[in-house]
């Protein structure tokens, strides 16, 4: 694990706009050998929102790689 964080949102939009995002970043990170993380914090409340993240970026092994998507 590289990078570990918390991210918090205001509004479900935007929260569930965070986990598309994700998913789509980790397909162009699989030929890198990385991976976002994330998950939900049940009962997550503070001022700047209650829609909050824990997130950490991985580094994959070899083996657990996807082979690449062709055509």
């Amino acid at each position: 694990m590289w990078i570990k964080t918390d991210i918090v949102f205001g509004d479900s939009y935007y929260s569930e706009g965070f986990e598309q995002g994700v998913e789509l970043i980790n397909k162009l990170l699989e030929s890198h050998s990385l991976k976002i993380n994330y998950t939900f914090i049940e009962d997550y409340v503070d001022d700047v929102g209650e829609y909050a993240y824990a997130v950490d970026v991985e580094e994959l092994e070899k083996d657990n790689l996807q082979p690449p998507r062709g055509h």
